[in-house]
């Protein structure tokens, strides 16, 4: 603690333009006024040290910078935990990188610090068109009343008319509804977003109802990729892949009309051999996976599926393993809106 007390002593010298005991002639009119006891809170805990005082009150900076200075590597800390590493571990890289013993607790405690800009991103304006918008929803385990809970983290990405991906926003509800649909549709259109061209997604029955009451003069694509999964589930093992190249055939098509008839002629084939239930499902299907063929031909690479929100969705789940169950849905928001907006900037 001497040396924190010399430059404590050192600053006050400087502010006074002269020494102890020194009787420099100087326009500066302020004299020494004794110390006042001052504890400073560090990550080795606190220290007791001895504030210099001058009777006009002089106001030392060295407990802000020190304390911002602190605040930095503890920053530093906690964003490595949300980048996805252990706080044990970034506890042991603090020591041995920082020289300074940073608790698992006070890192988890500090993430919170960072909630101010994770709320201003997510609340940004947004723009009032947007070409297309992809949808899904993945789940995190979450403590709640004393219950280890599932729940729904809301996403949705966005391409300008540039052909610009941006991450528009996510919230964390429950399971997947239609009302908590377009509870984070609102959020949205609260935000400025009125008009979209095409909307992507999987079948979800709560996420199709909200769509559709949500956004009226929208089109909606069902992800060719979860349509052609959920199919070959009820296919026969042995049928998987002659089934599969039947129905790339349909996707093969260059206009929906060909693919309708392409589609037609699928269905005509399962039910003639015996699979009315296939038959059934892709005749139930065909007008939603085919809606892609009526944008732009470059475009439908990019818009038959949910893939780009899928990999996203991916990169949460690992980045928030090492968590496992979060206290709070407080801190799934945190952790999420803080991976989501690193994403976006990138």
């Amino acid at each position: 603690m001497n040396i924190y007390n010399s430059l404590l002593e050192i600053e006050r010298d400087e502010y006074l333009q002269r020494g102890f005991y020194e009787r420099k002639v100087t326009d500066f009119k302020d004299y020494r006024n004794g110390y006042k006891a001052r504890s400073l809170n560090t990550c080795f805990g606190k220290l007791e040290l001895s504030k210099p005082q001058t009777r006009a009150g002089f106001e030392s900076k060295f407990f802000d910078r020190y304390q911002r200075s602190e605040q930095s590597i503890i920053t530093a800390c906690a964003e490595m935990y949300l980048n996805g590493v252990s706080t044990r571990k970034v506890s042991k890289l603090g020591e041995n990188v920082f020289g300074a013993t940073v608790s698992p607790a006070t890192i988890s405690n500090y993430t919170k610090v960072l909630d101010e800009a994770v709320n201003i991103w997510r609340n940004l304006p947004l723009c009032s068109y947007y070409k297309y918008l992809f949808v899904d929803a993945t789940y995190l385990k979450v403590r709640e009343n004393n219950r280890v809970v599932s729940k729904a983290v809301y996403i949705a990405i966005g391409i300008t008319e540039e052909g610009k991906y941006i991450i528009l926003g996510f919230t964390v509800l429950g399971e997947e509804s239609e009302d908590n649909w377009k509870t984070f549709f609102n959020h949205l259109k609260n935000r400025g977003l009125r008009k979209i061209d095409l909307i992507i997604s999987d079948k979800n029955k709560g996420l199709v109802a909200a769509i559709n009451k949500s956004f009226l003069d929208t089109e909606w694509q069902r992800c060719v990729f979860h349509f052609t999964k959920n199919f070959l589930e009820k296919v026969p093992p042995k049928k998987k892949t002659e089934f599969k190249d039947r129905i790339g055939l349909i996707f093969a098509q260059l206009t929906k009309e060909e693919c309708r008839k392409e589609g037609n002629k699928q269905i005509l084939y399962f039910e003639a051999n015996g699979y009315e239930e296939i038959a059934d499902y892709l005749e139930e299907a065909l007008e939603e996976i085919i809606v892609y063929k009526g944008f732009n031909e470059k475009h439908w690479k990019k818009i038959r599926t949910t893939n780009k929100l899928e990999r996203l969705n991916e990169e949460v789940k690992r980045r928030t393993k090492i968590i496992r169950i979060f206290p709070n849905i407080e801190s799934v928001t945190r952790c999420v809106g803080y991976l989501l907006r690193e994403t976006d900037e990138k």
